[in-house]
């Protein structure tokens, strides 16, 4: 590809990924839901595996759960999907995690390292459907250490949200790994 010129994906000189859209230190501002007694849950597929069609259908799903749901738009996006839920679901750019996650419980995600390492730092439980890259590996080790429900697809999102808003097992297990987190020692 000559210099200059992007392909899909490319950075301009044609050579390596396309930086990511990133947004720091502007305060994030969550939506106001209708019903504001029902729980908050996270949805981010990341910046990878974002495309319209997923999260509509993962958005759909978590929805279905009767919960209210801020879902990321990833890095990819401009515009939210198109779904029939409207009252309880909103689309948010793409976030730092950082900034969500005090607001949300808990979070589905199909994985990655950053909600991997961020949402158990918090004592955030999560629910996993991975799709791909190390995703299925690090769902095994969250599902393992006991602070992650993992299922295999959206269709199975409605109820293992569900579950993980009652599973107390879950809840002690991620408190546990929060405080592991913050005693252990930081890289300074």
């Amino acid at each position: 590809m000559p210099a200059g010129a992007a392909g899909p994906g490319l950075d301009r000189s044609g050579h390596g990924p396309a930086p990511v859209r990133r947004i720091r230190d502007k305060a994030l501002e969550l939506p106001r839901f209708a019903e504001g007694t029902s729980p908050t849950v996270l949805l981010t597929l990341g910046t990878v595996f974002s495309g319209e069609r997923a999260l509509a259908e993962f958005s759909s799903a978590v929805a279905d759960a009767g919960v209210n749901v801020v879902a990321t738009l990833g890095s990819a996006l401009v515009r939210p999907p198109t779904t029939r839920h409207r009252d309880n679901l909103q689309h948010i750019p793409f976030a730092p995690l950082d900034q969500l996650l005090d607001h949300v419980d808990p979070v589905v995600a199909a994985g990655g390292s950053g909600t991997m390492l961020g949402a158990p730092s918090r004592g955030v439980p999560m629910v996993l459907c991975p799709q791909g890259a190390d995703q299925p590996s690090n769902a095994a080790l969250a599902k393992a250490a006991g602070v992650a429900i993992v299922v295999d697809s959206p269709a199975e999102l409605t109820d293992a949200v569900a579950w993980a808003l009652q599973d107390q097992v879950m809840r002690a297990r991620v408190a546990r790994v929060a405080a592991e987190i913050a005693d252990a020692p930081t890289a300074s």
